[in-house]
């Protein structure tokens, strides 16, 4: 690969822990203009099961693109190629003549319109959860088709933008509210559809229901979910929280901790930190017999005997 595309790869990197999370993607396109010539592109997440697009940031292009894609997305002959073969760089000049091309529902009623006449499409796809990411770029010059050598840079380009980006939005993660030690997260939209998820994520979530295989949440987590409520299962335990627009979660092993309700986990932890059973009450607005009562059943559902023994169980 050419220095250029060698250099991108290394500003990549670099711009995911200085450029601002909402900025990334348009930074980066716009860098790539460098490595090879396109005049628009889109770069987005979706998921295959359901078929849907959920998030796709336009790099000069109109707005309505996303509208009008919408209707055509379950016949487009295109995005059939792209996710047939995942990581491979796709061309619409490899696929059919110009002429089969022009005829198709596909371009009337979407590439026309919106000047997409050659098109260089990657995807990557998640094979548990079927999410996916994708990058497509358009020139609008029909005499101007992309080369062997524009395919190749786009295909040696594609793992790196997508990882990029993806340390990008850890990094705004950690600076806008995740816990410390979270093992395994994951964000979804208001309606239960992952958006993105830690690599282990899918893998803790399908050792409680084997025959998961979808970006939508399992039904009896997503009930809870969406509920506002944490889920604790046989084998796992989700917490989840409001953020920025979508729902955090962090999944982990269920453990003993998990027995405590909601209450009892706070006075266990206010009481863990140092708090006496009456600054607990004025904290929480509650009796200091109750109090009394909830750190007596926390030590019985832990089995713990002392203040030392309740410290361990509820870090580790």
């Amino acid at each position: 690969m050419d220095a250029k595309a060698s250099q991108l790869v290394v500003d990549l990197y670099r711009a995911s822990r200085e450029v601002p999370f909402a900025n990334f993607q348009e930074w980066a396109l716009t860098q790539m203009h460098e490595v090879f010539d396109f005049d628009a592109a889109w770069w987005g997440r979706g998921a295959n099961q359901p078929l849907m697009v959920h998030h796709v940031h336009l790099h000069r292009c109109a707005p309505s693109l996303v509208e009008d894609y919408a209707p055509l997305i379950e016949v487009d002959f295109f995005r059939e190629a792209v996710c047939a073969q995942p990581g491979t760089t796709i061309s619409t000049a490899d696929l059919m003549p110009r002429e089969q091309l022009e005829a198709s529902a596909v371009y009337r009623e979407f590439g026309a319109k919106h000047r997409v006449e050659w098109s260089l499409g990657t995807v990557l796809i998640e094979p548990v959860s079927s999410l996916n990411e994708f990058i497509t770029v358009w020139r609008k010059d029909v005499r101007r088709p992309f080369s062997e050598a524009d395919r190749a840079a786009k295909q040696f380009l594609m793992p790196h933008l997508a990882e990029s980006y993806r340390n990008c939005r850890l990094l705004h993660l950690l600076e806008n509210g995740r816990s410390d030690g979270a093992a395994c997260w994951a964000l979804c939209n208001p309606n239960g559809i992952l958006v993105d998820a830690h690599r282990r994520f899918a893998g803790m979530v399908k050792s409680e229901w084997p025959e998961w295989n979808s970006a939508e949440l399992p039904a009896t987590m997503r009930k809870l979910i969406l509920a506002g409520k944490d889920y604790v299962g046989g084998r796992v335990a989700v917490q989840c929280r409001p953020l920025s627009g979508y729902l955090y979660l962090e999944a982990r092993p269920k453990s003993a901790v998990d027995q405590l309700s909601r209450r009892e986990r706070e006075v266990a932890n206010h009481y863990a930190d140092g708090c006496t059973y009456a600054e607990i009450a004025t904290l929480l607005g509650l009796a200091p017999a109750t109090v009394r009562n909830l750190i007596s059943r926390v030590f019985h559902k832990l089995t713990v005997n002392n203040k030392a023994e309740l410290v361990r169980r509820l870090r580790g």
